[in-house]
């Protein structure tokens, strides 16, 4: 794989270096020798020989074409395709194979198999070649003549092409070569030969047949019907001809068949094509499967008509002759992107297509495009072949980078389309130009303060409904020697019921009709803590016993029911009252409500024991996250609703935080409106902040962390005073430590704040030759960096310890203590390797591709309701965030956005440092990101608004989408009962979405 990875880096260098020779002015436009194009092409062409002598190719096609050619030149064409004889390609490329195989016949190539394979890919390579020429030539017409050659060799030396027919062995090239052939005939009005040279490129591969609505269109627009009907016979003749050879008795029905044979086969929505179905993990999956709320086979029409309608549309509406190519190109593109059944090197004549349009509309964005496809393209095809040649498997990071560049590729050519083919009258002819970033204000207005408030408190409410019981047992005793209860006469029991406290072991519960002779009633775990355990057994008795194996467990409370759900009460209990003393606070079955579920058996219990002067459990995480949320337990006790009020208070809290960020990133009232919505009802943004976990508390101080060092990011240090940068400098810095001493991926911010710092001063550096106190400023700023971003988080890191340091030191020193600590949570986070059914790489994460199943409701699922809490992405948002992100790659470096360049860094800064980590990882470990995936939203829908490419109807249309789908998944981003029938057959978009068992 690292070979692959170093040619493409290297042909990106190449590009880079040569890309400004396309549009270098030359004084000869047509220039009459052409040895240097043929120097190029002759390199080419040789450098894909020697390179075809050293790979075998891939195993099973080479083999197949060795095989075909060797039986062609044996047994001739007529007796080729035989009934038990496997050979489902059409008989085009036979044609090709029959003449290889009589030369390898000729002198004997089979022995020396490493010209045989050369052979063997030979016409492949020369197409590569030709198609170099003819784009040389159609782009020499009206370009000049540096730029023609450096067109041509941005095309030839690709390593996209190259790894095809040089390497892989493929002939993708020579069917493409021909459809291109086409295709320029019909740009020139050469119909006739148009319908010959695309009917011979059908006889070569069937994948010919994805552009046949160009010539439909073409043909039709003309309204010739006398040159559509000699078409019509031309291809008639073609086929006739090619297929004679190897027919019996003029009995074509033959070719049919096999040809619906080949499109039907590989039922599969993607065979190793990284594209939309692989990018969700269907690679290789039976179209029966369900995809969204359709089989995948229904997919495969619906992409079929889109793409169909599609290109009708945009070709009958553009105008320029250059659309013929640029329509052949999007119907590959698009069908390969969403299509079904498509194999990896299916996208393959789409490059020779963009190529072509380039020629006649000369617009830079399509060799970017181009560039940009390719590269996808070529990790796809080198994944797969490697994935061939070793036996190993495919790796998962190149499915989905692949697969996010061919979507992003998508999106940008259609685009594309519209802006160089559709313009509109108002901005004909004009280049987009991005408004400046000061554009609007940044100050808050009053319209402002009341539509931040509004949504705070809008989601404030829906935030703290159904949090959690306000009402459980607070009294806990331990179990010691045991205790009795006496129910004063036998009775009918059904199940009893216990709060947990602190502690982990087994509970024997015992009954008796006369308090002398027991048996056993049932044993009750103690696995889990703060919530309620049920032994459920129909019995009859008036005393029951409990004891324990480890007399230190602790238990809050024991509830005992008869076996119609009625609460029964002892009338007398020995040596325990606390047992029976809160009554009122039993419920009748457990759930999320009434006590803890996942993560929370942690760090509740560590804010618990910090508050009760107890050692603490959890020491996986610093202590600041645990003594925040011990302040709602101080105020509301320790109650599901206590323990989980202050992270959602600080996910309340991010809301009018991030409305602040983003209208200082967009400075327009509208769109810092509608993205703090977006953020808001985000599916990770609620369910994280409402599980009491220390994710709220980390991610809130890592937005205050950008949100001041934004305000030093735009700060010109050569013109202010250094000290106007010091309290943004400051701010930014208590919070990183206050951040660090609550969570350490809050250390993740250290990367992203320094980049941006350095650009700032790197920006200042170019200037800073014109001011005598630079050098002055650049001291006097990594001085007080020391300060605010090393001494002072030391101090608040050092200083969370405080309260746990008094209960738990055992003859450390308090340094000591810390360091330790530190010491063990990376080794315990180091060793958390365990495979969990639903844990999740980085690359699984940006897609939303499995979610964290938290919860679910044992007891409601036996009536077939269905009490389920999931942790994952609004998919509107986190797949409209990831467009966003790679628009804001071409804002920043195309566009020079500072505000995109500072969402990326903060972005990345978030995600990357996860990618090496071989810890089992989970997707809520990307809720830090999310912030940033709708500040790229933002600016994404700035850009297009004042570009007039986007309507803001559209805008609002897409808010309410985001709004829409928090209500839809409602019920399992909250534990709401409902129906298996609504998940399975509305909410199950994929497979790995797992709400219910």
């Amino acid at each position: 794989m690292q070979t692959i990875y170093l040619t493409l880096a290297i042909y990106l260098i190449f590009f880079a270096l040569i890309y400004s020779l396309l549009y270098e002015k030359d004084s000869k436009k047509n220039i009459k020798r052409n040895t240097d194009v043929y120097l190029l092409l002759a390199f080419a062409l040789v450098f894909r020989f020697i390179i075809s002598t050293s790979v075998e190719g891939h195993l099973t096609d080479i083999s197949c074409f060795k095989s075909w050619a060797l039986r062609l030149a044996a047994v001739g064409t007529r007796d080729f395709y035989a009934p038990d004889y496997f050979a489902d390609y059409p008989p085009g490329y036979m044609l090709f194979l029959y003449v290889i195989g009589k030369i390898a016949k000729l002198f004997n190539l089979a022995e020396e198999l490493k010209y045989f394979t050369s052979l063997i890919k030979l016409p492949a390579m020369v197409a590569d070649a030709v198609f170099g020429l003819v784009l040389y030539k159609a782009a020499a017409e009206n370009q000049t003549k540096k730029a023609s050659l450096t067109l041509t060799a941005i095309m030839v030396l690709c390593p996209a092409i190259i790894i095809n027919s040089a390497i892989w062995g493929q002939i993708d090239s020579v069917f493409s070569l021909f459809i291109a052939l086409s295709l320029l005939c019909i740009y020139k009005k050469r119909f006739l030969m148009a319908a010959f040279l695309y009917t011979f490129s059908v006889l070569i591969k069937p994948q010919s047949l994805m552009v046949a609505p160009v010539y439909l269109f073409t043909y039709l627009e003309t309204a010739d019907w006398k040159m559509i009907g000699k078409s019509i016979l031309i291809a008639a003749a073609t086929v006739i001809a090619v297929a004679l050879p190897f027919t019996r008795g003029f009995n074509f029905m033959w070719l049919i068949d096999k040809y619906s044979k080949t499109l039907s086969s590989y039922p599969y929505a993607t065979i190793n094509a990284y594209n939309l179905f692989a990018f969700f993990g269907y690679n290789w999956a039976d179209i029966s499967r369900k995809f969204l709320f359709f089989p995948i086979s229904v997919w495969s029409y619906i992409a079929i008509g889109v793409t169909v309608a599609f290109s009708a549309w945009f070709y009958f509406k553009a105008k320029d002759r250059a659309k013929i190519f640029y329509t052949a190109y999007l119907i590959i593109t698009v069908m390969f992107t969403i299509g079904v059944k498509m194999h990896e090197r299916y996208l393959f004549p789409a490059l020779f297509f963009l190529g072509l349009t380039y020629v006649f509309v000369k617009d830079k964005r399509l060799i970017f495009l181009l560039i940009v496809q390719a590269s996808a393209h070529y990790l796809n095809v080198g994944d797969v072949f490697l994935s061939n040649i070793t036996s190993g498997d495919i790796h998962k990071g190149i499915i989905v980078l692949s697969s996010l560049i061919h979507i992003a590729a998508l999106i940008w050519s259609l685009y594309l389309a519209r802006d160089i083919f559709l313009p509109r009258s108002d901005v004909r002819g004009q280049k987009a130009v991005v408004q400046s970033e000061g554009t609007g204000t940044a100050k808050l207005v009053r319209l402002d303060i009341i539509i931040m408030t509004a949504i705070t408190l809008i989601y404030g409410v829906v935030a703290f409904t159904g949090l959690g019981d306000t009402k459980v047992p607070q009294t806990f005793s331990k179990i010691g020697d045991g205790f009795v209860a006496d129910l004063g006469k036998p009775q009918d029991i059904g199940s009893i019921m216990m709060y947990l406290g602190i502690g982990s072991g087994e509970y024997l519960i015992e009954q008796s009709d006369d308090g002398v002779i027991w048996e056993e009633y049932s044993t009750l775990k103690h696995s889990s803590v703060f919530m309620w355990n049920r032994a459920s057994k129909n019995t009859s008795a008036r005393y029951l016993r409990f004891s324990s194996n480890d007399p230190s467990l602790s238990f809050g409370e024991v509830g005992i029911f008869s076996q119609d759900g009625e609460r029964l009460f002892a009338v007398a209990h020995t040596t325990l009252p606390e047992a029976f003393d809160e009554q009122d606070a039993v419920v009748k079955k457990p759930s999320y409500m009434n006590g803890t579920y996942f993560d929370e058996i942690y760090h509740p219990r560590t804010a618990y024991e910090i508050l009760h002067r107890l050692a603490p459990y959890e020491t996986t995480h610093p202590p600041l996250g645990k003594l925040i949320m011990s302040v709602g337990i101080m105020m509301f006790g320790m109650t599901p609703f206590g323990w989980r009020f202050m992270g959602t208070l600080f996910g309340v809290l991010m809301v009018p935080l991030f409305y602040l960020m983003c209208k200082k990133f967009v400075r327009r009232t509208d769109i810092s409106a509608i993205a703090t919505i977006i953020f808001a009802f985000d599916f990770m943004h609620y369910s994280q902040t409402r599980l009491a976990t220390v994710d709220s508390y980390a991610v809130f101080f890592i937005m205050l962390m950008y949100y001041f060092i934004w305000e030093y990011y735009n700060i010109d240090f050569n013109r202010e005073s250094l000290k106007k940068g010091l309290i943004p400098l400051a701010l930014c810095g208590i919070f990183f430590g206050i951040g660090a001493a609550t969570k350490w991926i809050c250390l993740y911010s250290a990367l992203g704040l320094a980049g941006i710092m350095l650009i700032v001063w790197i920006r200042a550096f170019f200037e800073g030759h014109k001011y005598p106190d630079f050098n002055k400023k650049l001291i006097g700023t990594i001085l007080w960096c020391i300060v605010f971003f090393v001494l002072i988080p030391a101090a608040v890191y050092f200083a969370s310890y405080l309260p746990q340091i008094r209960y738990d030191l055992h003859s450390r020193t308090p340094v000591g203590y810390v360091i330790q600590n530190q010491k063990y949570m990376l080794d315990y986070h180091s060793n958390v390797t365990d495979p969990h059914p639903y844990s999740s790489e980085w690359y699984e994460w940006i897609v939303d591709k499995r979610p964290l199943w938290a919860y679910i409701d044992a007891e409601l699922k036996t009536q077939n309701i269905i009490s389920s809490i999931s942790s994952f992405g609004n998919p509107a948002v986190w797949w409209g965030g990831l467009a966003a992100i790679f628009g804001c790659i071409y804002l920043g470096i195309v566009r020079k956005s500072r505000a995109a360049v500072f969402i990326l860094i903060a972005y990345l800064s978030q995600l990357v440092p996860w990618i090496p980590i071989k810890r089992v990882l989970f997707i809520y470990h990307y809720f830090a990101c999310v912030p940033f995936l709708v500040l790229a939203i933002a600016c994404g829908i700035k850009y297009m608004l004042e570009n007039k490419s986007l309507k803001m109807r559209t805008v609002y249309a897409y808010c309410a989408i985001c709004v829409g789908l928090f209500i839809m998944f409602y019920p399992v981003i909250t534990g709401t009962p409902v129906s298996p029938r609504y998940i399975s057959g509305v909410l199950k978009w994929f497979d790995s979405w797992t709400f219910m068992n």
